[in-house]
C-alpha cells in the first residue's frame, strides 16, 4: 500500500535519492556509508541545500491549495467522503513536506552521508524525536514500511536509521499476522461457509459484522482480560477499555454474544433500549475501524488470504 502523497513530497524523494551516494533506501543493505568523491559530494550538498529550500516553499503553496479544496470537498460530504479524504491526505503530506524539508535543510543534509528519502521513512523518525503527542506516522506509513520490508530482506543493515525502519516493519508485519490469525481462529470460528465466502470477497455486511464481533470479544467475549491488541485503531483500544469497564450487566452479555454470533442474528434490532444502546456503541467502535486500519486494510486481507491457503 503506497501512502498518498503530495507532488513536493515525491520531488523531494527524487532530489534527496540523486543526493544521497547510495541512493535511496534499498542501495543501502550491505553497503558501507561512503562518498566517492569528497567534493562531488560536497557540490552536491550545496545544491540539495537549494533544491530543500525550494520544495519546502512549493509545499507550503500546496498547503494552502489542499487546504481550500478540503473545505470546499465538505460540501459533497453528505454524499461521499473520498474526496475530503484525498484532499485532507494531500494537505497532511504537503504539511509534513516543510518539516521534511526544512529540517534537512538545517540538519540532515549537512551532517548526513545519506538521508531518507521517502516520507513514510522520514515520517517514522520524526516520530521518534517529536517531543509532542501528536503522531506523524500515519497507519499508511505502517503499513508502507511493512511492505517494503517485505520486499528486502536481503542484506546487512549497516546503518543505524535503515535498521530502525527495517525492524519497525518486521514489527508490523507481526502485528498483522496477530491480527488475520484471531480472525480466523476466533471471530470466524464456526461461522458458516457462506459467510466465510462472504468475507473472502469483501461483502460490507459481513465485514462491519466481523469488526463488531472482533470488538465484541475483546470487550466483553473470550478475550476480555487480555490484552488489547495493537492492530486496532488507538481510538478503538480506548473504546474497548472503556466497554470492558460498562458491560457488566450478564443479561446485556448474552444478548450481545447471541448478536454477535452469525450475520443473520446481527441485522436483528434488540428490543430493550440497554442492550440496543450496548450494541450501538459496539457497531459504532466497528464503523471507526473502517477507515485508515490496520486491522482492515491489512488484517482481513491477510486472514483472506489464509483462508485460501
Amino acid at each position: 500500500m503506497t501512502a498518498i502523497r503530495c507532488a513536493s513530497s515525491q520531488l523531494m524523494t527524487g532530489l534527496l535519492t540523486w543526493r544521497n551516494p547510495q541512493g535511496s533506501e534499498e542501495g543501502w543493505f550491505g553497503q558501507p556509508q561512503r562518498t566517492d568523491s569528497r567534493w562531488k559530494h560536497f557540490g552536491k550538498l550545496i545544491s540539495t541545500e537549494i533544491g530543500l529550500c525550494a520544495l519546502a516553499t512549493a509545499a507550503a503553496v500546496e498547503t494552502v491549495a489542499y487546504t481550500a479544496l478540503a473545505l470546499a470537498s465538505l460540501t459533497l460530504y453528505p454524499v461521499t467522503d473520498t474526496p475530503y479524504t484525498f484532499f485532507t491526505e494531500l494537505l497532511e503530506s504537503s504539511a509534513f513536506t516543510i518539516i521534511w524539508g526544512l529540517a534537512d535543510a538545517v540538519v540532515y543534509n549537512l551532517s548526513f552521508i545519506n538521508v531518507m528519502t521517502h516520507e513514510s521513512f522520514a515520517r517514522y523518525w520524526a516520530e521518534k524525536v517529536n517531543p509532542t503527542p501528536i503522531l506523524l506516522c500515519r497507519v499508511s506509513d505502517d503499513i508502507y514500511i511493512s511492505e517494503w520490508q517485505a520486499q528486502h530482506q536481503h542484506g546487512a543493515v549497516n546503518d543505524p536509521m535503515l535498521r530502525g525502519i527495517v525492524a519497525a516493519g518486521e514489527g508490523t508485519q507481526e502485528m498483522i499476522g496477530q491480527g488475520a490469525r484471531f480472525i480466523v481462529q476466533d471471530v470466524l470460528s464456526g461461522a458458516s461457509a457462506k459467510t466465510i465466502e462472504d468475507f473472502k470477497v469483501v461483502d460490507p455486511g459481513v465485514l462491519i459484522f466481523v469488526l463488531t464481533k472482533a470488538i465484541y470479544i475483546y470487550a466483553a467475549g473470550e478475550k476480555k482480560n487480555a490484552p488489547i491488541p495493537h492492530f486496532f485503531k488507538q481510538e478503538t483500544q480506548d473504546r474497548i477499555a472503556a466497554l470492558r469497564f460498562e458491560l457488566k450487566d450478564e443479561q446485556i452479555l448474552n444478548q450481545l454474544k447471541s448478536l454477535t454470533t452469525d450475520p443473520a442474528e446481527f441485522e436483528r434490532e434488540p428490543q430493550e433500549e440497554s442492550i440496543k444502546i450496548a450494541f450501538r456503541k459496539l457497531k459504532e467502535a466497528a464503523s471507526g475501524e473502517l477507515q485508515n486500519s490496520v486491522f482492515t486494510l491489512r488484517c482481513c486481507q491477510e486472514a483472506t488470504q489464509l483462508l485460501r491457503s
